[in-house]
């Protein structure tokens, strides 16, 4: 009766081993399951292809010239209409009453000349000084708080920024 036991108990890893590799097969060949796409919630009316930004964004710009910077065919709505663009010159929030250089230009392409007086004197722009120049464009108008300066952003809308670092002597600098 033992020797019957110790027969059976001896077969007993094999066993155990064939059902473990029965059950992990199943694992291994999943059958073919369509599922369901994850819902990523409400898809943005406005792209941005960021190659095809002049010049190229999120980078220091060494600003030595007139410079044309344009999204023009890098920003596309969606539904056909045209986009709204915003762009913002060293703009800081909490000093928005001085330091706000908001240029409510709609247009995808702005040009900017550091020694033309707009530049240099509204703007603050100043030779070796560094400047931050973004651009939202959106299904709305950006509001900017009269009081606290804050921008109001609407939640359609693609951000471009440029960091310009300006080394360019203007005539009739000192």
């Amino acid at each position: 009766m033992l020797g019957a036991l110790v027969r059976r108990l001896q077969f007993l890893p094999f066993a155990a081993a064939a059902v473990a590799v029965a059950a992990a097969e199943g694992c291994l060949w999943a059958p073919d399951v369509s599922e369901r796409p994850e819902d990523d919630g409400p898809t943005s009316l406005i792209t941005l292809d960021r190659s095809k930004v002049r010049p190229p964004p999120d980078v220091t710009y060494l600003f030595t010239d007139t410079t044309t910077f344009s999204v023009a065919a890098a920003v596309v709505r969606l539904d056909g209409q045209r986009p709204v663009y915003s762009w913002f010159v060293d703009y800081v929030e909490s000093e928005a009453s001085r330091a706000v250089a908001y240029y409510p230009r709609d247009s995808d392409t702005l040009v900017i000349n550091p020694c033309a007086p707009t530049f240099k004197t509204l703007y603050g722009f100043h030779e070796g000084g560094f400047h931050h120049l973004e651009l939202f464009a959106s299904t709305e108008p950006i509001q900017v708080d009269e009081l606290t300066g804050e921008r109001l952003i609407p939640a359609d809308h693609v951000y471009v920024h440029w960091y310009l670092d300006l080394r360019k002597k203007c005539p009739g600098s000192e």
